[in-house]
């Protein structure tokens, strides 16, 4: 009984007993006197209201403006507002609110200017952003050569190589070829350009690049149909068998790499083939020519083999392009020397423009570099400087120089002095006897006058300097060789801007064969092993 009781007093009267005795009960305490009923609503207001201005209003705060979209003919133009660059066209860009002066820009084409008020949205732009479009097409700009430019930068991923082939290269030509529809070429311009293109090819890619130019220029206005493509692979294969191009497109064509398509290759020159022609060249009459003291070697017109004919020996392979063929020139007066630095004050002391002092003024006309004519003042106090031949010359200075001579020497203009091309300094070198390297030639730079002789008297042909030569640097111009020999004119707007360097300079030791050497720089840069010498070319000479 004791027992009952006590568990009695224990038991809770069920008004003590909590309905849910899992719930935990939470009272809010008033805030500053202001009850919960009365704050927590307005807390709720405030963040919602605090949502609706982050997300709606300052958006549109912070960047006030309209969307833009420009399309533009020719595409990839720039895009600027007040002289700010914004983007670029076929791309969404924000141009902010106010009064603006829209400009669209591309290079080789006349600035499309578009002002007025850019008007804005301030409620809801991240959902409903304020969008226009603007639809430009720029007319070509007075004097611009867009083939020119489009030509340069083909030709600097051209001397890139062809060893990362796993790396897409930008499409340079198709770029070129809607800039030449916006501004209109004819058919024959489409097949120079080509012409002058196909030289630069190096491996497939840049050959598909350069058939969609082709397509582009052929059908510029119209959809792809099999027919256009039908009508412009016709036109591009009867071009190529015309100019002589189809071995060498077949060889480097992708199908071709692939073992799809053979081409057939050319007969190949054999060393001993080459040495009989010249052999038989040098029975000729060599006996040196003087104008205005100084010796002219003459060159017969000839047929004769040029390239790295030598691919045979040493396990050589040919290089920079020198691929072996038959080239034709006509008959021409070589200078015996290198030009000399006594020679180059004479023409500086008569064209002021061109000497050392005026460097910086050539360097901004992009006719030379900073290393032109460099310590030129200096040296020429050293003992034996005037016969040295001159280096740290431009192409541009050499080109001057000739024309220069060419007034002094032949007035009437019946013969002309100039730069050898590539084809007749191989040619008489090869006739002159180059060595198989230049590991025997002299250490050190050389009297122009001095300099290693060869069989037919010209001096200084595989060592001493490197020399410019006249034409466009090309890298596979002998693949695409026609059989007249034409070459680019230097100065023509489809012309790259590398020139050609050619032989070997004294400190080339390991060099072999530098009669086939080539190499390139720009017609504005200079070197100190670098230096040119001059021909005569005229119709009447013996």
């Amino acid at each position: 009984m004791r027992i009952y009781n006590e568990l009695m007093l224990f038991k809770k009267k069920p008004s003590e007993v909590p309905e849910n005795p899992g719930a935990i009960e939470v009272k809010l305490r008033p805030v500053l006197g202001c009850p919960p009923r009365i704050y927590v609503p307005l807390v709720w207001a405030a963040l919602v209201l605090t949502g609706i201005f982050v997300f709606l209003v300052l958006p549109g705060i912070r960047q006030n403006g309209t969307w833009y979209t420009v399309y533009s003919d020719p595409p990839d133009a720039s895009v600027l507002a007040d002289s700010i660059r914004v983007g670029r066209s076929y791309e969404e860009l924000f141009v902010p609110r106010g009064t603006k002066e829209i400009r669209v820009r591309r290079p080789g084409f006349r600035d499309e200017v578009i002002s007025g008020r850019v008007g804005g949205r301030i409620l809801a732009s991240v959902i409903f952003p304020r969008r226009r479009e603007l639809i430009v097409r720029l007319s070509l700009e007075e004097g611009a050569s867009l083939a020119a430019d489009g030509i340069a930068e083909f030709a600097a991923w051209s001397a890139v190589g062809t060893g990362e082939k796993r790396y897409a290269l930008p499409p340079v030509l198709s770029i070129l070829a809607r800039d030449l529809t916006t501004g209109g070429r004819s058919a024959a311009d489409r097949n120079e350009l080509v012409a002058a293109l196909l030289p630069m090819v190096r491996d497939a890619r840049h050959l598909a690049d350069l058939a969609r130019l082709y397509y582009l220029l052929y059908a510029p206005d119209s959809a792809v149909n099999p027919l256009q493509i039908a009508g412009a692979l016709g036109e591009g294969w009867s071009l190529a068998n015309e100019r002589f191009f189809t071995h060498g497109i077949l060889e480097i064509s992708a199908a071709a790499r692939q073992g799809l398509l053979t081409a057939p290759a050319p007969r190949p020159i054999s060393p001993d083939e080459a040495d009989a022609v010249y052999s038989r060249a040098r029975s000729g009459n060599f006996t040196p020519i003087v104008y205005n003291g100084r010796s002219y070697i003459p060159i017969p017109a000839l047929k004769a083999p040029i390239g790295d004919i030598e691919i045979s020996a040493r396990n050589y392979r040919p290089r920079y392009g020198s691929f072996p063929v038959f080239a034709s020139v006509k008959s021409f007066l070589m200078a015996r020397a290198e030009v000399s630095n006594a020679d180059f004050a004479a023409f500086i002391a008569e064209n002021p423009s061109w000497a050392a002092t005026n460097r910086l003024a050539l360097t901004e006309a992009g006719l030379a570099d900073e290393g032109y004519l460099k310590d030129w003042d200096t040296m020429r106090k050293e003992a034996g400087w005037a016969v040295k031949p001159v280096v740290n010359v431009s192409w541009y200075a050499a080109a001057a120089y000739c024309e220069w001579l060419s007034g002094k020497l032949f007035p009437d203009g019946m013969r002309r002095v100039r730069l050898p091309r590539e084809d007749e300094w191989e040619i008489a070198a090869r006739l002159n006897g180059v060595p198989a390297d230049a590991a025997d030639l002299p250490p050190a730079l050389s009297s122009a006058f001095e300099a290693e002789g060869g069989g037919i008297g010209l001096l200084g042909m595989g060592g001493n300097v490197r020399e410019w030569c006249y034409n466009p640097f090309r890298y596979n111009e002998n693949r695409f060789r026609p059989p007249s020999s034409a070459w680019l004119n230097p100065y023509s707007e489809l012309s790259p801007p590398d020139r050609p360097v050619r032989g070997a300079a004294f400190i080339d030791k390991a060099l072999l064969y530098p009669a086939a050497a080539r190499g390139a720089l720009k017609a504005w840069q200079t070197s100190p092993v670098l230096g040119f010498r001059v021909i005569i070319a005229g119709d009447a000479l013996p």
